[in-house]
């Protein structure tokens, strides 16, 4: 039987994270993540295009691309990608996916690596932090409660469609969870101000860690702080007092996953 695809009133509505919720779907923009998202066998349910990706290689590539994979394709008036999107101004195709199933988190093993953040609200941090974890091959990542909705729109365009290929865990009660894997061994590094400047990097005959970042202006919990095993910081040398949550997590990676 032949799915039933999205109306454009159901598309016009995929901004908001309750119809997102409802319908199951959501959108993510751009020749470049659509491409690689059939290519590596996560296809949208339904492509959509403007007249416009006609006259741009990767567009027209990415149109036939759809062909070949047998994904159903909607042609849209010029302007109406602008109207489901939000933004001033869109990429000429779009791409409708549907929810993941839901994850329960599951501890990292030896010589893994998760990500846990904590509060953290700006979608534009989220989805670097998705990409940068991607990049650095760390699939898991545990949301707290409080943070983003990792399928909210500023959110997916940030992370450039690297959602696709992580293991995201939602509305995750870190307290509990983190208390468990503290417990099995697990190392929690939780950033923190006056945390320590130099620690271990995860290694294949070391036990297991989590990196947990916090709110942008608040930091991790302080209930959270005295759950973790290590508190770690980065050393200081300018007046700034502190950094952007995910440039933050993409320089604590490094220097975890650092082999």
């Amino acid at each position: 039987m032949t799915p039933t695809l999205p109306s454009m009133n159901v598309l016009r509505k995929l901004s908001q994270k309750k119809y997102r919720d409802r319908e199951g779907l959501y959108l993510v923009e751009g020749a470049s993540a659509l491409r690689d998202a059939i290519l590596s066998e996560q296809p949208p349910v339904l492509l959509l295009y403007e007249d416009r990706a006609n006259d741009r290689e990767a567009e027209n590539h990415l149109l036939t691309l759809a062909f070949e994979h047998k994904i159903p394709v909607r042609e849209l008036s010029d302007g109406e990608l602008v109207r489901i999107s939000g933004l001033k101004t869109t990429p000429p195709v779009a791409g409708v996916f549907a929810l993941p199933e839901a994850h329960d988190p599951v501890g990292p093993g030896p010589g893994e690596v998760v990500l846990a953040l904590d509060r953290v609200m700006d979608p534009g941090n989220l989805g670097t932090l998705i990409r940068t974890a991607l990049f650095y091959g760390v699939h898991d990542i545990w949301l707290g409660e409080g943070t983003a909705d990792p399928f909210n729109p500023k959110v997916v365009r940030a992370s450039m469609g690297a959602q696709l290929h992580a293991r995201l865990c939602r509305n995750v009660k870190l307290e509990h969870v983190l208390t468990a894997e503290v417990q099995r061994g697990t190392r929690v590094l939780a950033t923190d101000l006056d945390g320590n400047n130099r620690f271990a990097p995860v290694t294949s005959d070391a036990p297991p860690a989590i990196l947990l970042l916090g709110n942008e202006p608040a930091g991790v919990a302080p209930g959270l702080i005295t759950v973790a095993s290590e508190h770690v910081a980065i050393k200081r040398r300018g007046p700034v007092d502190s950094l952007n949550v995910a440039m933050a997590g993409a320089i604590l990676l490094d220097r975890l996953l650092a082999r």
